[in-house]
C-alpha cells in the first residue's frame, strides 16, 4: 500500500514538473494594462504590461507625447497616473512608473517577470493581448511568426518614402532585429505583450508602419527589456512632435472619452463576435481613394478604369471616394469597403456581403467575399482557384448573358516572394439582356482572388450596366468635379462603379509585398 501511495505521489510530481505551462489569457490579463495618453486635449490609447514590479509598465515609445498626461488602467478597474522613467528609442520601448505607492490597488496583479530567450520559429503560433480601439475589455489576437531574411526594419519596409520617414524619425533603429508577423496588429495594440503557446513573453507589439490600406507589422523582441531596464535615458525624443509616419497599432480616442464609464470590475474578456467561417474581421481605419491608390500593390486596373472613363469624357470626383478598411486577424486578409457600408455575414452561403444600401443606385452593384479553407480542395496554384470560380460564374450568371468572356486587358496575376498569389479577372457578359420593361443591360463581374497555403479568398463585384443611360453619358460627357448638379444620377452611378471596382481590386494580404507581376 505504501509503495502504491509513493508511486502515485511521484507520478503526480513528474506530471506537474514535466508538462509545460500553456498560454492562459485569463492569467495573462492580470499583467495587461491599457494606457491613455492625452496631449492638447486629444486622448489616444495603447496597450502595455506590468513588468517585474506592480508599478512598472512597459509600452511603445511611439505612443508617448511630450508633456502629455499618462494614465494606466489596471485590471480594467483602477486608473493610476504614470510617468516615464526609462526610454529605449532604438527598440521603440518606454518604461513607465505609476503612483501605486500613493494609491495601492485593491486587487492583486501579476507582473511578467521573465521572457523567452530561445528562437521563435517560422509559423509559430503567437498571442497578442491588448485593447482594440480603446474598447472596455481586452482581446487576445492570434498571430503567426512570419519569415523574412534579413529580419530587420530596413528590409521589411519596402517603400522608399516610408524608409526615409523612419530614418528621419530616428526610432526604432532601422537595422534593429525584429519579429516579422503574419497578420496585422489591431489598432490599440501598440505595446501589447505577445506570448508563445507556453505562455512565455516573446515580444512587444509595435503595430507597424502605416501604409495606406495595409500595414507592415512587426514586434520588438522581449530581449530588449534588459536594455530598457538598464538605460539611463529618461528623455522622450524630440522627433515625437514630428510623428507624421503613423504607427497603425496606436489608436486615437474620442475627445469626450469617459474614464469612469470605461471601468469594469469584472475584467471582461471580449469574445470574437466577428468570427465566422474561419475569418474574423475588424474595422481598423478609414482611407481616401488617393491613399489607397498610392499604396496599392498594383494599381494598373484602377488606372485602366479611370482612363476608360476619361476617354469617354466621364470625369468623376475621386475626392468623394473613401473606404473603411477591415482586417481579418486569423488569415491576414485585408478588405476595403465603400465608406459607411456594412460587412454582413451570410450563414446560409458562408460568405460576406456588403450592405451598400445607403448609396444612391447601389441596386446596380453587389460586393461579396468568399473564403475557402478546405485543404482537400488542393489549390496547387492560382489557376485551380480561377477554374473553380469560372465554373461558378458561368453557371450562376452566364445563362442570362450567353456566357462570359474574360477580358485579357484587365486580367493578370501577381506572385509574392513566399509564393502567395493574387489574380485579377474581369468577366464581360457575351450578350446584353432585358428586364420586363424592355430596359437593356449588360453584366460585368470583376474579381480579386487571393491564394495562400491552399487557402483561397474571393472578392467578387457584380456590376449591372444600364445600356441606354450609359450610352448617353458617354456620348455627351459628364463632369462630376465641377458640374455634379447637372448630372447627379450619372455621377452617382460612375462614382459608385469606381467604389465597387476599387473595393474589389484592393482586397489583399496583410504584410505582403507582391512582385514579379505577369499578364
Amino acid at each position: 500500500m505504501k509503495k502504491t501511495v509513493v508511486f502515485i505521489l511521484l507520478l503526480m510530481l513528474f506530471t506537474a514538473t514535466s508538462l509545460p505551462a500553456q498560454f492562459n489569457p485569463v492569467e495573462s490579463a492580470k499583467s495587461l494594462v491599457m494606457i491613455k495618453i492625452t496631449a492638447n486635449g486629444q486622448p489616444s490609447a495603447a496597450s502595455g504590461f506590468i513588468w517585474k514590479h506592480d508599478d512598472w509598465v512597459v509600452t511603445s515609445l511611439h505612443a508617448m507625447q511630450a508633456g502629455a498626461q499618462i494614465k494606466v488602467l489596471y485590471l480594467n478597474s483602477y486608473w493610476r497616473d504614470a510617468e516615464v522613467i526609462r526610454v529605449l528609442p532604438k527598440a521603440d520601448l518606454v518604461l513607465l512608473k505609476t503612483n501605486l505607492s500613493e494609491m495601492p490597488l485593491n486587487k492583486p496583479v501579476k507582473p511578467v517577470t521573465s521572457f523567452y530567450t530561445g528562437q521563435v520559429k517560422f509559423r509559430e503560433k503567437l498571442y497578442a493581448q491588448g485593447y482594440h480601439g480603446g474598447a472596455n475589455g481586452h482581446r487576445t489576437q492570434s498571430l503567426e511568426k512570419g519569415d523574412a531574411n534579413p529580419e530587420t526594419l530596413e528590409y521589411l519596409i519596402v517603400s522608399i518614402p516610408n524608409k526615409k520617414k523612419l530614418k528621419a524619425l530616428g526610432f526604432p533603429q532601422i537595422d534593429l532585429p525584429v519579429y516579422f508577423l503574419n497578420g496585422s496588429l489591431l489598432p490599440g495594440y501598440s505595446g501589447a505583450p505577445i506570448y508563445n503557446t507556453d505562455g512565455q513573453l516573446i515580444a512587444i507589439g509595435d503595430g507597424g508602419l502605416e501604409n495606406g490600406q495595409i500595414n507592415v507589422s512587426w514586434a520588438i523582441p522581449a530581449t530588449y527589456l534588459t536594455e530598457l531596464e538598464s538605460t539611463n535615458s529618461t528623455q522622450l525624443p524630440a522627433s515625437l512632435t514630428d510623428l507624421s509616419l503613423l504607427f497603425s497599432a496606436q489608436m486615437q480616442l474620442d475627445e469626450d472619452f469617459d474614464e469612469e464609464k470605461f471601468v469594469n470590475d469584472d475584467l471582461p474578456y471580449l469574445p470574437a463576435e466577428n468570427e465566422h467561417n474561419g475569418f474574423e474581421f475588424y474595422k481598423t481605419k478609414n482611407r481616401s481613394f488617393e491613399q489607397m491608390y498610392e499604396t496599392s500593390f498594383d494599381p494598373d486596373n484602377l488606372d485602366y478604369f479611370a482612363d476608360n472613363f476619361e476617354e469617354n469624357n466621364i470625369f468623376i470626383d475621386y475626392s468623394t471616394l473613401r473606404f473603411d478598411i477591415y482586417e481579418d486577424v486569423i488569415n491576414g486578409i485585408v478588405v476595403a469597403l465603400p465608406e459607411d457600408s456594412r460587412l454582413v455575414y451570410q450563414p446560409e452561403s458562408g460568405s460576406y456581403v456588403v450592405d451598400m444600401s445607403d448609396y444612391n443606385l447601389s441596386h446596380y452593384f453587389m460586393l461579396e467575399y468568399v473564403g475557402v479553407h478546405d485543404t482537400e480542395a488542393d489549390f496547387a496554384s492560382i489557376d485551380d482557384a480561377i477554374a473553380l470560380v469560372d465554373d461558378i460564374i458561368q453557371s450562376s450568371y452566364g445563362v442570362a448573358v450567353g456566357g462570359f468572356t474574360i477580358d485579357d486587358d484587365y486580367s493578370y496575376t501577381l506572385t509574392a516572394a513566399d509564393q502567395s498569389q493574387v489574380a485579377y479577372l474581369l468577366y464581360q457578359g457575351n450578350n446584353n439582356y432585358y428586364d420586363k420593361y424592355e430596359n437593356e443591360y449588360s453584366l460585368v463581374v470583376y474579381l480579386t482572388i487571393l491564394l495562400q497555403d491552399s487557402k483561397v479568398f474571393y472578392s467578387i463585384a457584380t456590376i449591372t450596366m444600364p445600356v441606354a443611360e450609359l450610352n448617353v453619358a458617354m456620348s455627351t460627357g459628364i463632369d462630376c468635379v465641377d458640374y455634379y448638379d447637372m448630372s447627379t444620377g450619372e455621377c452617382d452611378y460612375f462614382e459608385m462603379l469606381m467604389r465597387v471596382v476599387a473595393a474589389t481590386h484592393l482586397t489583399t494580404f496583410a504584410n505582403k509585398h507582391l512582385t514579379d507581376a505577369h499578364k
